[in-house]
């Protein structure tokens, strides 16, 4: 039921002026954003959820590619979940709940297998094994689970971001930089690259 278990195994924002005010850093809260690298000029804001199928192929061959940018301290990359569904919300929560430095592994489980927990009638129990295997009890998924503070977190930055860059599918990517912001919908490496690209180009 689970590919490549052993292999796998991330405040409220009003505006982009509070989401720069954040410390960015390698040891973010459970509540905050799942940032990657530090403050750059050119951010890239992705919009994703683990529900979305399309999402998948974001996080498998498009979310590589822009971290190269992050290692060569061209880029900040600002992943904001979207979960419009209980069975996302659930991956999401779990996530926010286990150190950042395991976001990437149970996000790596989550598509991986997403065909396994999406059509199953026991979600919960499936989403939460893969937090199991990265360390969390029973009672920490439960105890995170039932927060509803993180929810309503999770829900308002959704809602804020992607009011505020005119989100309304999955994936999504805005560049911003001081020169603007561009709204790229879809899993297009090649036109995300190049916006990318050229934003960092633009001086």
């Amino acid at each position: 039921m689970m590919k490549r278990i052993f292999g796998i195994f991330v405040s409220v924002l009003f505006s982009v002026s509070m989401v720069q005010a954040v410390e960015l850093n390698a040891n973010l809260e459970p509540n905050q954003l799942r940032v990657y690298g530090e403050d750059k000029p050119v951010k890239a804001y992705a919009f994703t959820s683990f529900s979305c199928p399309h999402c998948t192929v974001f996080h498998r061959d498009i979310l590589p590619e822009m971290k190269k940018l992050v290692d060569a301290g061209q880029l900040q990359i600002i992943l904001v979940e979207m979960p419009y569904d209980p069975r996302a919300m659930t991956g999401t929560l779990l996530a926010r709940c286990l150190p950042a430095q395991k976001y990437d592994k149970f996000a790596e489980a989550m598509f991986d297998n997403q065909g396994s927990w999406s059509s199953s009638k026991n979600p919960k129990q499936i989403i939460s094994g893969y937090a199991k295997l990265l360390g969390m009890s029973e009672q920490q998924i439960n105890s995170c689970l039932s927060d509803k503070k993180l929810a309503q977190t999770v829900t308002k930055q959704r809602n804020n971001l992607s009011n505020m860059y005119g989100v309304k599918g999955m994936p999504s990517v805005v560049v911003v930089s001081d020169k603007g912001h561009k709204l790229l919908v879809g899993a297009d490496r090649e036109g995300i690259m190049s916006e990318i690209q050229k934003k960092i180009s633009e001086k």
